[in-house]
Parts: C-alpha cells; structure tokens; sequence
C-alpha cells in the first residue's frame, strides 16, 4: 500500500483505489507550499512530503504521476510519446513485426536509391529505424476526447498501460469536475485499481467514498473518513487505562474517534468553538511539551514530527517512529529510540509493560 506523508500533517495518508483521497487546503499560502512541495517530490528533489510503498521509501515518479494544472495537461506530451515509442519498440523486439517491418525498410531503401540516382552527384542516406518511421509518421495518442473528464480518463489509461502507475495526484479538479462526473471517474480508477489523491483549495461535503484531510486558514488539521492504524490502535484499546493520545487536530472532529480507541477521557488536542457547523472565534493550538510535563514520571512519547520533539526529549523513553513518514531529524535527535513499521513498535512497547 502506498502512503504519504508530510512533515507538518499528523495524519497518515495512505492510498486506496477504492476510496479517493482529498487533501483540503484553505490556506492560500500553504496550498502554494503544498503544490511546490509534490512538484519537488516528483523531480527526486528534497521535499517535505515523501512517499512510501509499505515500509519503503520510494520516488513517487517511478510508479505514480502528478497532474498540477487541469488546463495544462496534454495526453500526447513528449513524456507519453517517449514512452508510447519504447512500448512499441518492446512489441517490435517480441519478433512479430520485424519481418514486415524489413520489408518495408527494404522498398523504401530500394525507392531512396532509385530517387538518388536521379541526380548527377553522390548523395549518402541512413538506414531507416523504427523509431525514425514513428517520428515521420507523427505517431502519438489520438486526441478525440469531447470533455475534460474523457481527457483525464485517457490520459489515466495511457499512463496505466505504458508506465504501470499506481497512483495519481491531481490538483484542483473539484474546481471543474462535477460531483457526477467525479465519481465517474472514482469508478474507473477503481476498476483498474488505480488511487488517487486529489489536493484543493475549497473544502465541500464530501462524496462517494472519499476520505478527506481539511488543513484549515489557521492551519489546524481535520479528519474525516481516515482508516486508523489497526495494530497501534489494537495496542491502545488493550491498554486504555495506560494510554494517552496527544494531537494537534481539533476535539469537534477526533471525539468519536478517541471512544472508538477506548480514550475518550484520556486526549489531548487542539479546541475550537463551533456554531451552526461552523469554527468561531480563536482556535486553542495544544503545546504537547506542556502536557506531558504535567505528566507523571516515568512515562513513554511516540511521534515523528517536529512539533512532536520537545515532547519525545521530556520523555524517560522517546520513540520517533517512521512507519508512516521520515522521523523528522529534531525528533530523531531528542528520541532514545525508534521503530519503522508498527510491528516493531507494537513489539517494543509489549516488552515495555
């Protein structure tokens, strides 16, 4: 399963072809900052957000693709026709072409000669590859879509068979795209097991089978719909009364979820009032170093972003954990420890108790 992370969002954003993932970005500032940063990821550039298959970190080029501009896209690019032509010279090497192919490079080496000649002075020429017919034939994906959702679907199934991607990000569709014909193509992606992640600006009710992460104008962070970690979570439920969640995200939005782990009482997050389904006033951004040094000691601190480091130094045992996203390096400096896949870290803190 591919996931991503970024050093600022708490939350894991792991992809599934069956459920659409939307990063909502209210901020216009750091919209801009979040589009830079995948653009920077893609070209194998230091980048806050990175990209994992499993445990594994991974170039998000060499199995996804990244579409910035939903006016700026074209299915017939030098990107695709490069790899349309090694696709087709893939299929000429299987042998089922070359034979007609000679033919043909034989009539037109005998017609090349024949025209030669009809000059009084030597004239030289190259054999003719394949490559060289592709290009004087202008050979490259027909353009016969009628609407932007039969564009990007063609260019979703160009990319799907001539470079196996996985996944796509794409960046303001909902601006364009109608409900109906989002779901349309949520349903194609599904069928060819291909996940998508969409980043917007606005943030609207949420539609068929999207899982949704809102980053609001003060930059607080909002789930809905997000799959837990199901080991993690295992580990918190069994031991409830030993477990504290500590997190920057908002207690209108996480209550339900901190019942379901079994530690309604025992969170920490950020507050905000709310009337008529809408934030009013300041929000209460949670310092979680001055939480846990309320706490009493000993005591164990799991996180990986920086706004987790005082937190894991003020801890007897600091864990970064980097099961999700790299173990920001402030963390990696004030941890005593650190796991990379949950199973380690469910097995260390085992032996903890």
């Amino acid at each position: 399963m591919i996931k991503i992370a970024h050093q600022n969002i708490e939350t894991t954003m792991e992809l599934n072809s069956c459920s659409p993932l939307v990063l909502s970005v209210e901020n216009s500032k750091e919209f801009y900052n979040f589009i830079i940063q995948l653009e920077e990821a893609f070209s194998e550039k230091a980048s806050a957000f990175s990209f994992w298959n499993g445990d594994e970190l991974i170039s998000p080029e060499k199995i996804g693709e990244i579409i910035i501009n939903p006016f700026c896209f074209d299915a017939a690019d030098k990107k695709i026709i490069n790899l349309l032509y090694k696709k087709l010279q893939r299929n000429y090497n299987d042998g089922t072409f070359i034979l007609r192919f000679n033919e043909i490079s034989a009539a037109i080496e005998e017609f090349l000669y024949e025209l030669c000649a009809s000059v009084d002075f030597a004239i030289e020429h190259q054999a003719m590859a394949l490559e060289d017919l592709l290009k004087i034939c202008s050979v490259k994906p027909a353009k016969n879509h009628a609407n932007l959702l039969e564009k990007l679907i063609c260019y979703v199934n160009i990319f799907a068979e001539l470079k196996r991607v996985s996944f796509f990000v794409i960046v303001g569709f909902k601006d364009v795209l109608t409900n109906e014909e989002l779901i349309l193509l949520y349903r194609h992606c599904a069928l060819n097991k291909i996940s998508l992640f969409l980043v917007e600006r606005r943030t609207e009710k949420r539609i068929e089978n999207e899982r949704k992460i809102i980053i609001t104008e003060d930059l607080c962070e909002i789930v809905e719909n997000i799959p837990l970690n199901e080991q993690v979570a295992a580990f918190i439920r069994q031991n409830s009364d030993r477990c504290y969640v500590i997190t920057g995200n908002l207690d209108i939005w996480i209550e339900d979820l901190m019942k379901k782990l079994g530690v309604g009482h025992s969170f920490y997050c950020s507050k905000a009032e709310v009337k008529n389904d809408r934030i009013v006033g300041d929000i209460q951004v949670i310092d979680k170093a001055t939480v846990v040094n309320s706490f009493d000691k000993p005591f164990v601190a799991i996180g990986d972003g920086n706004n987790d480091a005082d937190m894991i130094a003020a801890a007897e045992i600091g864990i970064g954990f980097g099961g999700v996203r790299d173990i920001a390096p402030a963390v990696l400096k004030s941890a005593t420890h650190a796991a990379y896949s949950e199973d380690k870290l469910c097995q260390f803190l085992k032996q903890l108790l």
